[in-house]
């Protein structure tokens, strides 16, 4: 037999129990095979066809490498049988039970060594306790070894497996414990599934490979309060090195490898390893995730993930750590410290739904679609990432952290700080790259959490052949709350893009938002253009619509095409101390119009001691864009002009004494007395526009026009104090809250409380997460220097601390679902009655008919978590409308629509579910045809009609401006591209088997 990697002497590893009459282990035994509970679906024999794919090992003798190592079965199995079991005929039901203590195991002081132990049929119930050493058990299809009341089954060096049909496993059951000890098990449905009242469960140094489920409980039942105890959970690997069962279901192609490695149902547990011991999940290829979590607490520290996932398919569970999704999910409690991710392509290593996740010092390598993904938090479930390193290889969009918040209430629930995030070429040189961390708030509506993304670290590196820039980036830092995300700290963080090209450093969309900041942070792009990207514009700080204004002080931006640029209706800003490099434009400022030239909008900014570096040259060209430009700001700041020249406009505001630049090379603190944010909401002076139908206001549209008072209407509700700060917003409420534009404005007030956490209940929810993450924190710490035993042996000491802790976390669960559902409740009740009112807005004009409408879909997928096929349709053909005509609700539809389209991930995570197409897109990829390119009117795309996937049109910024799903059959999609601004965009098409296909389009008008 393969020898152990460390030598364990032959000792027994407890004091054995007092022998207990054959009579009442007899009775106990047969009592318990009576009323032992109905199998789960993922051991019911209907369910799936359980024998062997062939193992075909090349070559045999290579025992080190995972596809060519053999089975169990291929070296043990020809072994003659020392035992056979049963050794008493077939009970009634057709099975036989075979009691341990009736069989002859020629056992030394309750240890039975060297045995090759065959079981032919039926249950081995572990009614005497035993310990084997360096056995083999040969297992038939079917076979379960299961424990009983103060018995303890441990194994040393044995081996598990089957030649034929699956067998089920280990069952721990009762007041028992199970202890493995460097063995090896193979080919078992569900290896080891563990009743929540067993006290402990040692396992170091053991081998899980080609099983179905290698770990789960086993009552798993909702609301339960169970807990798997293992004192030592160290130096195990877990693997799939070549395909297990046949199907799943009837004629289906279903799971060919392992499906878990360990799946938590309602319950706690804590897999610790160690610095010198960690534990190993490895092959978890074509599989849902290595952990599967149903609201469980997890604690895993030195964990090791490598080879999860095939594909970048977005209807896969290509993740390491997967949490359920579901209406009844209230959501799993993640803790991941000291843990390792690597895999050649996954949708992510972790996916937390409705989930608390605390990720701390794990290193995170390959490609990914995202890296850390949470979303659906409706309950201000904590997001906490830091001191993580993600090395990112490019080969498609990417990002390192996604984290989707649709509602919350005051507290800071989103943390993500100090953490490294690299790209890096993966010799393909991709151009298409990653967002570093993206931050979105779902549903459109208004949150007030606060968020903090500090000193963070980003460096992008995609050389092409002969090293020079290639790859095109995203965002290092994306924040796109279009309502409101209140205290929002961007500071502190440095990006870099070497040799890369990057769209924005810093891009922050805040609308309504109070409190945001963007501070101390340093952004060096490449000021090179690509040549294949015509008018490409790299911006490393880009504020949009941040409509009550946002703090900037002491950033130092160089490199880019545009230093920083404010665009859209931004309120009034606080801008201090901040330095500027080499651009083609310093300082852009431009209006909502989307270019015509801001008058006076400057006045109302608070600005002190911003310097141009002098060091990297003349500025006369570089501090703002010209005055003559059609798309100019008029803020052309330079220390060597004067008013009136062509490069700074004739207004004293502007002027050098006013102390808004500085022309030197040591930066003046302007920021002292900006060290207190204001929390005074502002306005913008297109606002005040608005209010007096002035400036380039009464130039829009009858449906900009609408949308924009309603927008205005919209920040005065939720700050009244605007209303009487400000003279000129007097009038303008009193004439139009309750005209059309004032009632959509009120209900999007009402929606947004409707999505509220009530102050009492946020308290006691965050009551909660203090306490568990105590608890989860000592959990940590007992697992922080774990070392396996000489001899095997038990720790009570340990066993005990950690169950105590575990112990204590259930309760807190079974608080928390019963809060999420009062919580729910609530927010269910208050948007039943605004979808009531919604429909008695008015709907006279398109703009109108569109918010009412966008409205009711935005409510029935928070109420829902998907649309309906109608109400999908519905929101499809809202997305095709121009916003000219049909109002801003065409522009948040485009957003709303990723989250509800049936062929998304989001909506179709279900377990069990399975891709149904097996085409290569690969051989295929000159059939992708698009035409006219450019594009004005209609976009024609035609490709391989036996495909099936999604059609998505992104723009360079990683907006999506159109998606549509493709069917069998289908040979041409067109996409309307008269609502779609001029410039460069990605088409891509992503099959349901994983492949994707990308072409380059431009548009123009």
């Amino acid at each position: 037999a393969p020898s152990h990697p460390r030598t364990l002497a032959p000792s027994h590893p407890r004091t054995l129990a007092p022998h207990r009459p054959a009579s009442k282990i007899v009775l106990f035994s047969l009592l318990m095979a009576l009323t032992i509970p109905a199998l789960s679906f993922a051991q019911t024999a209907s369910y799936f066809d359980w024998f062997f794919m062939s193992c075909k090992p090349s070559p045999p003798e290579d025992l080190s490498s995972p596809e060519g190592r053999p089975t169990l079965c291929e070296q043990f199995g020809s072994l003659p049988a020392d035992i056979t079991i049963p050794t008493i005929p077939p009970g009634p039901n057709g099975t036989s039970i075979t009691l341990a203590s009736t069989v002859n195991w020629g056992a030394f002081n309750g240890v039975v060594y060297d045995k090759n132990i065959q079981i032919t049929n039926g249950e081995l119930i572990m009614d005497i306790p035993l310990v084997f050493w360096n056995c083999e058990f040969k297992m038939a299809g079917g076979v379960v070894i299961r424990t009983t009341d103060d018995n303890y089954f441990v194994a040393v060096y044995s081996r598990f497996f089957s030649c034929y049909d699956m067998w089920k496993g280990i069952e721990a059951k009762g007041n028992s414990q199970v202890s493995l000890w460097g063995c090896q098990l193979e080919d078992a449905r569900v290896t080891l599934q563990i009743d929540d009242v067993v006290p402990e469960v040692n396992l170091g140094s053991n081998i899980f490979n080609r099983n179905h489920i290698n770990i789960r409980n086993g009552s798993f039942q909702p609301g339960g309060d169970g807990t798997i105890n293992f004192p030592y959970f160290a130096d195990n690997t877990f693997e799939c090195t070549s395909k297990t069962v046949h199907g799943y279901g009837p004629g289906a192609g279903g799971y060919q490898w392992t499906q878990y490695h360990v799946l938590l149902d309602h319950c706690s547990a804590a897999l610790s390893g160690g610095s010198a011991v960690p534990n190993r999940f490895y092959d978890c290829t074509k599989s849902e995730a290595a952990i599967y979590l149903n609201d469980a607490d997890l604690v895993i520290q030195y964990g090791d993930f490598k080879r999860f996932g095939n594909t970048l398919d977005g209807d896969k569970y290509d993740y390491a750590i997967y949490t359920a999704y579901g209406p009844t999910n209230s959501g799993s409690h993640i803790v991941a410290k000291n843990c390792t991710f690597e895999t050649e392509g996954a949708q992510g290593a972790i996916l937390a739904i409705r989930s608390d996740l605390e990720m701390t010092d794990c290193t995170l390598d390959g490609s990914y679609l995202y890296c850390v993904h949470s979303y659906g938090n409706t309950a201000a479930e904590k997001i906490k990432i830091t001191d993580n390193e993600f090395n990112l290889l490019t080969a498609t969009y990417v990002a390192g952290v996604w984290v989707e918040r649709p509602i919350a209430s005051n507290g800071k629930h989103l943390e993500i700080n100090d953490n490294h995030i690299n790209q890096v070429d993966a010799e393909d040189h991709s151009f298409f790259g990653s967002d570093g961390i993206y931050i979105e708030s779902g549903f459109n509506v208004h949150v007030a959490d606060q968020a903090d993304i500090l000193r963070n670290t980003f460096f992008f590196d995609i050389p092409d052949a002969d090293g020079n820039a290639s790859g095109l980036v995203g965002s290092a830092i994306y924040v796109n709350t279009p309502s409101a995300y209140d205290n929002t700290k961007v500071k502190g963080n440095t990006v870099t893009a070497a040799k890369a090209f990057m769209v924005d450093g810093i891009l922050f969309n805040d609308q309504f938002g109070v409190g945001g900041e963007i501070s101390h942070n340093i952004i060096n792009g490449n000021a090179l253009e690509p040549n294949n990207v015509p008018g490409f514009g790299s911006t490393s700080i880009r504020v949009l619509n941040a409509t009550t204004g946002v703090t900037m002080c002491d950033n130092t931006v160089n490199g880019s095409n545009t230093g920083i640029q404010m665009i859209g209706n931004n309120g009034q800003t606080d801008f201090s101390s901040n330095n500027f490099g080499v651009h083609k434009t310093g300082l852009d400022i431009i209006d909502v119009a989307g270019g015509i030239p801001i008058t006076g909008t400057i006045g109302v900014q608070i600005g002190k001691g911003n310097t141009w570096l002098t060091a990297a040259g003349s500025y006369a060209d570089k501090a703002g864009k010209c005055e003559s430009s059609p798309f100019s700001s008029r803020f052309l700041i330079e220390q060597a002009y004067s008013p009136g020249t062509a490069y700074f406009p004739t207004t004293t505001l502007l002027a050098p004494s006013s102390g808004w630049f500085f022309n030197q090379n040591v930066p003046s603190n302007w920021c002292a007395p900006m060290a207190s944010t204001p929390a005074q909401p502002k306005l913008s002076d297109y606002d005040l526009n608005i209010a007096s139908n002035s400036g380039i206001f009464p130039s829009h549209s009858a449906g900009t026009q609408w949308e924009e008072r309603r927008m205005l209407l919209s920040k005065l509700i939720r700050y009244p104090s605007l209303v009487t700060s400000y003279p000129a917003m007097s009038g303008f409420y009193s004439a139009w809250l309750a005209n059309s534009p004032g009632q959509f404005a009120q209900m999007a007030y009402q929606i947004g409380e409707a999505y509220a956490i009530e102050s009492a209940d946020q308290t006691n929810m965050d009551l909660l997460e203090s306490q568990r993450s105590s608890i989860q924190g000592q959990l940590i710490a007992l697992g922080a220097n774990v070392t396996l035993p000489q001899v095997p042996a038990s720790n009570p000491v340990l066993a005990a601390a950690k169950e105590a802790l575990l112990a204590q976390l259930r309760p807190l669960h079974t608080q928390e679902v019963a809060l999420k559902a009062l919580i729910r409740q609530k927010q269910v009740t208050k948007l039943q009655a605004a979808q009531a009112l919604n429909a008695q807005l008015p709907a006279t004009t398109v703009f109108e008919a569109n918010r009412r409408l966008f409205n009711h879909l935005a409510i029935q997928l928070f109420l829902n978590g998907t649309l309906s096929t109608t109400e999908a349709a519905q929101l499809a053909v809202l997305t095709a409308a121009g916003q000219a005509q049909g109002g801003l609700a065409v522009e948040e539809a485009k957003h709303l629509l990723p989250k509800c389209d049936p062929s998304d991930s989001r909506s179709d995570r279900r377990r069990g579910q399975q891709d149904q197409e097996g085409q290569n897109l690969a051989a295929n990829k000159n059939n992708l045809v698009v035409a006219p390119n450019p594009a004005d009117g209609l976009l024609r795309i035609q490709f391989d009609p036996e495909s099936t996937g999604r059609i998505t049109l992104m723009d360079i910024a990683g907006k999506t401006w159109a998606v549509q799903t493709k069917a069998l059959g289908d040979e041409v999609a067109i996409i309307k591209t008269e609502g779609i601004p001029a410039g460069i965009y990605i088409l891509s098409f992503r099959s349901v088997n994983g492949e994707l296909l990308t072409q380059k389009v431009a548009i123009q008008h």
